[in-house]
């Protein structure tokens, strides 16, 4: 398997400090994918700058919980930026398992999600996004994409909005929710 072998050669490159995977549009990435990257990005301590692409792929819950525990290794990272559109088989216990993680990630000054057309998530996802920055006092910039998503009701809005304003260093705020 060719994703597995990269990683392999990955995790031997332990002074890496920024690191952008994309795997956009490939039906083929699915949940493996992850089983693999623990192991891998536990390795990378120097790592700085983490940007991963999966829009429009296969991946789901499962695979972001892999995910979750990965980042929770990644101590000394300043960007993240994850890219999960459109992929049918996200729902909110994947992004609380990913937003439990970065809310431990002390150091990051810009955090990137973009969750716009995923159908199977709901307005608990401003509470789990809201929870997770909150704790980002360094966090200077912000960007959440949750375009076309059918499920969103302003109720819960009201989490995110009071996360944001508790941080003091923003200086860029990016919402989609068109």
């Amino acid at each position: 398997d060719s994703i597995k072998f990269i990683m392999s050669g990955i995790s031997k490159l332990v002074k890496l400090k920024s690191l952008r995977l994309n795997f956009t549009d490939n039906p083929k990435i699915k949940n493996g994918v992850f089983s693999v990257f623990p192991q891998t990005v536990f390795k990378l301590n120097n790592l700085e700058i983490l940007i991963l692409g999966f829009h429009k792929t296969e991946i789901s819950d499962e695979g972001l919980f892999l995910l979750g525990e990965a980042l929770n290794g990644l101590r000394k990272l300043k960007v993240l930026s994850l890219n999960l559109k459109e992929n049918p088989n996200i729902s909110d216990k994947g992004i609380t398992r990913i937003m439990e993680n970065v809310g431990f990630l002390g150091l990051i000054t810009t955090f990137s999600i973009s969750l716009g057309k995923n159908k199977k998530l709901t307005s608990e996802v401003f509470e789990e996004l809201g929870m997770g920055i909150r704790n980002l006092f360094v966090l200077q910039e912000l960007s959440i994409d949750l375009d076309e998503i059918d499920n969103l009701t302003k109720h819960k809005f009201k989490y995110l909005i009071e996360s944001i304003k508790s941080l003091t260093a923003l200086t860029k705020i990016d919402l989609d929710l068109s």
